[in-house]
């Protein structure tokens, strides 16, 4: 059973021509464990020499994956900002495959909360900085 959290920010942006803009990126971290099986080099010791067995011998063994996923979503000026519209349609966007980035590792070091949060920050932030690259 694979384990979802979500990771959510916005910010204001300005456009060239002084409209406002309202940022929403939505982080999405999934969590599965999957048995891996994998063939394991056995060597056999006799009398100080190694020689490889015959057949093939497989380790079962549980593998975490952790995978981040991130959109977003831009408020028109026209329309009033509402931070949990922007959530929902950045959701969509992750579920569609519309996304803005993925990450995987197998390390339970990686993609933590604070690291998670930290890469949606800095997107919101590079979304803002860059919005006419963003908007038509």
């Amino acid at each position: 059973m694979a384990k979802e959290k979500f990771y959510s920010l916005y910010g204001k942006a300005v456009d060239k021509n002084g409209q406002e803009h309202y940022v929403t990126v939505v982080g999405k971290m999934t969590q599965t464990k999957e048995t891996e099986t994998t063939p394991v080099d056995i060597r056999l010791f006799e009398d100080g020499t190694a020689r490889q067995l015959e057949g093939v011998v497989f380790e079962k063994k549980k593998v975490k994956t952790r995978t981040f996923e991130m959109a977003w979503a831009i408020c028109d000026p026209r329309d009033k900002f509402d931070f949990n519209v922007g959530i929902e349609l950045a959701k969509k966007r992750i579920e569609r495959g519309q996304t803005i980035g993925t990450q995987t590792t197998h390390d339970v070091t990686m993609l933590n909360d604070d690291q998670c949060n930290m890469l949606v920050f800095v997107e919101v932030n590079h979304i803002v900085k860059n919005i006419d690259s963003y908007i038509n």
